[in-house]
C-alpha cells in the first residue's frame, strides 16, 4: 500500500512539473483588463442603463414640450326618424341614413407647472450623470478585480518557485540519506523519514500548481473566456509607494466612486422636495387646434352641416386641498433626503476607516518585510552549514529537515509580506479612484 501511494504521489508530481514545465502565452496585465472591459457583462449592462438614462434626458419627457395629436372621426346612422314642428307639420321617415365627419389637431402645452418641468428635467440631467458615475465605478471595480486576481496569480507562481525549491532539497537530502545507506554509514529508517518529508513536499507542491490552475479559471471567467484558456503571467511586479495619508483622504473624498455615487444620489433628492413642492402652485396649460366637422342626413331642416377653424384657450388649474397629500409627499421626500445625507456622510466615514487601514496595513508590511529579509538570509546560511555538518556526519536527518523547513517558511513569510503590502497599493488606488486614467 505504501508504494502505490508513493507511486502515486510521483506520477502526479510529474506530470504537475511538466505542466509547469510548459511555456503559454504571456497574458499581461494590460491586456488582461483590455479584454475584461471589452467583454464583462457587469460593464455591457452599466453601459446600457447609462444609455437608457441619456435617451431620457430630454426637453419632452421633463414636459416641456407641447402634446400635438391628429384625431379623426366617422358615424353612419340609420334611424327611424318623426319630426314635428310648431306650425303643425309633421315629416317621417324609415331607415333614414345620417353620418358625420370630424377631424381635427390639437395642441396641449404647459406654460406653467410650479417649475416641476424644469425640476424634472435637471433631475433627468442628474441621473444621467449618476449613471455614467455608476458605469465608471462598475469599470473600475472590474479592473480592481483583474489586478487583484492577477496579483494572485503572480503571488501562487512564486508559491510554486518556493515549492519546487523546497522539493530539490528533499529529494538531494533523500539521495543522500539513500547514498549512506548504500555505503554503510547511514540506516534505513533514515532513508524511511526523508521519504516521507519529500512526500510531504511533494503533495505541497501539487496543491500549489491545482491552486495556480484554479485561479487561471476565476480569470478567464473575469474575462469572459472558456475556463480551460492557458496562459502565463508575468514576473515584473510594480511597487510603488503610496502617498501620504493625507494626500490620499483628499484624492479620496474627491475621486471614491462610490462617495460621489452618494453626493450624486443626495442632489437628486434634494431636486425631489422641489418637484413635490410644486404641486402647491397652480398649473396654466395652452390649448390650441384646428378644427373640421360635417353631419349630413336625408331628413330634416339642414341637409348638412359643416364647421371649418381654429380655436386657442388659455385653462388653468390650481389644487387648494386634495387630503393634504401634497403635504405628506413633501414630508417624505424631505425624509428621503434626509436619508440620502446620512449615506453620503456613513461612506464618507467608512471610506477614511478604510484608507487608515490600507496605510496601517503597508506599514505593517513593509516592516515585516525587512524582518522576513533578514531571516531568508539566516536560514539560507544555516541550512548551507547544516547540510555541510550533515555530510561529515555531525548531525541527524531531522536537523537537516529543520533547517529545510525554516528557510521555506521564512521564504514564505517574505514572499507574504511582499504581497500584502502589492495588495495595500492597489486598495489605496481603488479608494482614491486612482485606477482609471
Amino acid at each position: 500500500m505504501r508504494t502505490l501511494v508513493f507511486l502515486f504521489i510521483l506520477l502526479l508530481h510529474s506530470a504537475c512539473s511538466s505542466l509547469i514545465a510548459q511555456q503559454f502565452p504571456i497574458l499581461t496585465e494590460e491586456e488582461a483588463i483590455k479584454i475584461g472591459l471589452n467583454n464583462n457583462y457587469n460593464i455591457l449592462i452599466a453601459e446600457n442603463q447609462y444609455n437608457i438614462s441619456k435617451a431620457n434626458n430630454t426637453n419632452g419627457n421633463a414636459g416641456m414640450l407641447p402634446q400635438v395629436s391628429l384625431n379623426l372621426g366617422q358615424t353612419y346612422n340609420i334611424n327611424n326618424t318623426k319630426q314635428e314642428f310648431f306650425s303643425g307639420d309633421t315629416r317621417t321617415g324609415s331607415g333614414v341614413n345620417s353620418n358625420g365627419t370630424t377631424a381635427n389637431i390639437t395642441a396641449l402645452w404647459t406654460l406653467y407647472n410650479g417649475k416641476q418641468m424644469f425640476v424634472e428635467k435637471e433631475k433627468l440631467e442628474k441621473i444621467e450623470q449618476l449613471s455614467s458615475t455608476e458605469l465608471q465605478s462598475q469599470t473600475e471595480q472590474i479592473i480592481y478585480q483583474i489586478k487583484n486576481m492577477y496579483l494572485q496569480l503572480q503571488y501562487q507562481t512564486q508559491v510554486i518557485q518556493i515549492a519546487r525549491t523546497n522539493l530539490a532539497l528533499t529529494k538531494d537530502r533523500l539521495d543522500l540519506m539513500k547514498l549512506r545507506k548504500d555505503v554503510g554509514t547511514g540506516s534505513g529508517l533514515s532513508v524511511m523519514q526523508a521519504q516521507a518529508d519529500y512526500n510531504q513536499d511533494s503533495i505541497q507542491f501539487v496543491n500549489a500548481v491545482q491552486k495556480l490552475k484554479q485561479l487561471k479559471i476565476q480569470l478567464n471567467n473575469t474575462l469572459v473566456r472558456h475556463p480551460d484558456t492557458e496562459f502565463d503571467v508575468t514576473e515584473k511586479i510594480e511597487n510603488v509607494f503610496p502617498e501620504s495619508i493625507e494626500t490620499s483622504l483628499t484624492k479620496g473624498a474627491l475621486n471614491n466612486r462610490n462617495q460621489i455615487v452618494a453626493e450624486q444620489m443626495a442632489q437628486i433628492a434634494e431636486l425631489d422636495i422641489k418637484y413635490a413642492q410644486g404641486a402647491k402652485l397652480p398649473i396654466v396649460n395652452l390649448n390650441t387646434g384646428y378644427n373640421f366637422a360635417r353631419s349630413q342626413t336625408e331628413l330634416g331642416l339642414l341637409k348638412y352641416s359643416q364647421n371649418l377653424g381654429f380655436n386657442v384657450g388659455i385653462t388653468g388649474k390650481w389644487i387648494l386641498y386634495d387630503g393634504n397629500n401634497v403635504k405628506r409627499n413633501i414630508q417624505i421626500a424631505k425624509l428621503k433626503a434626509q436619508d440620502a445625507e446620512l449615506r453620503k456622510n456613513q461612506n464618507q466615514q467608512q471610506l477614511e476607516n478604510q484608507i487608515f487601514t490600507v496605510h496601517m496595513t503597508y506599514q505593517q508590511a513593509l516592516e515585516l518585510e525587512k524582518i522576513a529579509d533578514s531571516n531568508v538570509s539566516i536560514a539560507e546560511v544555516t541550512l548551507a552549514t547544516t547540510r555541510e555538518m550533515m555530510t561529515l556526519g555531525q548531525i541527524t536527518n531531522l536537523d537537516l529537515r529543520q533547517a529545510e523547513v525554516i528557510l521555506a517558511e521564512a521564504k514564505f513569510k517574505k514572499l507574504n509580506a511582499h504581497f500584502e503590502k502589492l495588495y495595500a497599493i492597489l486598495d489605496i488606488n481603488y479608494l482614491t479612484g486612482s485606477l482609471l486614467k
